[in-house]
C-alpha cells in the first residue's frame, strides 16, 4: 500500500468518525435548566377564545411581557418542557412568537 493511499484512508475514517459525533450531540438531551419558584396566579391572564374553546394567555396581544420573576421562571419551565407543561391543574403551552404563554384546565 502506498503512503498516499493510507494517508486518504485516515482522513475518510476522520470525516466518518466527526460526522457520528456531530449525530450524536443532535440527539444529546439539553442540560436541565435550574428553574427556580414562580406563582402563574401573579400574571394578568386574559381570557381568549381558540378554536378548542376558551382558554388564558399572557400578554396580551399585541402587548410585551413584563418580565417579572413569576413571568421568566414559567416561560423558562415550559421552554425545558419543549413548549408544553402541565402543573396544578393546569397546561401551559408556548405560542409560535415565543413570547406568549397559553394556558387552560387539565380535564379532569
Amino acid at each position: 500500500m502506498s503512503v498516499n493511499f493510507l494517508i486518504k484512508l485516515r482522513d475518510a475514517h476522520q470525516m466518518i468518525a466527526d460526522a457520528y459525533n456531530e449525530e450524536i450531540e443532535l440527539y444529546k438531551p439539553a442540560e436541565a435548566i435550574e428553574i427556580t419558584a414562580y406563582n402563574p396566579e401573579n400574571l394578568a391572564w386574559n381570557t381568549a377564545q381558540g378554536s378548542k374553546g376558551p382558554f388564558q394567555a399572557y400578554p396580551k396581544r399585541g402587548e410585551q411581557p413584563d418580565k417579572t420573576a413569576d413571568y421568566t421562571n414559567l416561560l423558562a419551565d415550559i421552554k425545558q418542557h419543549k413548549g408544553k407543561l402541565s402543573r396544578a391543574g393546569m397546561f401551559y403551552w408556548l405560542f409560535e412568537n415565543g413570547i406568549t404563554i397559553g394556558r387552560k384546565e387539565t380535564k379532569k
